[in-house]
């Protein structure tokens, strides 16, 4: 063997140990990268987990809270009928309150009235028993004169 040929050998056993390194150094990098691709994927995949539960309760919720306003909205509606009935029966009471208020102002206008007349009428009560005693005693005249002639 000569020199060349020793030489041409080493290059080649330096170049395949060179070649196989690279070739370790590149599958541990890329048994690294996987596991840290795993990892990554495994931390993701919780991560969506995680957000798709979150989106589930958040979906619950807003389900229940929209139950909650068509009930709301419900109760409003059904209070809002209730006060428009109350306002009418307000207003109906009012109306009678005026109209017994009325009957009640005609009533004491009418006891003024019954008053006045019963006034007048004691006052030409008193005015004929003055006649009657007057005719009577001018009777009693009349015929006392009746009799002196």
């Amino acid at each position: 063997m000569t020199y060349s040929m020793v030489a041409s050998r080493g290059v080649d056993d330096v170049s395949y140990l060179d070649a196989t390194i690279i070739f370790y150094e590149a599958q541990r990098l890329l048994s690294q990268d996987v596991m840290l691709h795993r990892e990554a994927f495994s931390k993701s995949q919780a991560e969506l987990n995680r957000c798709e539960a979150d989106l589930k309760r958040f979906t619950e919720e807003r389900d229940a809270l929209k139950l909650l306003y068509v009930q709301k909205e419900e109760e409003i509606r059904d209070l809002r009928v209730e006060l428009a009935r109350a306002h009418k029966e307000q207003a109906d009471l009012i109306e009678q309150i005026l109209q017994v208020q009325q009957k009640a102002e005609k009533i004491e206008q009418l006891h003024k009235e019954a008053k006045v007349k019963e006034t007048e009428t004691l006052g030409r009560k008193q005015s004929m028993d003055r006649l009657v005693s007057k005719r009577d005693a001018a009777r009693a005249q009349l015929s006392s004169v009746e009799r002196q002639l």
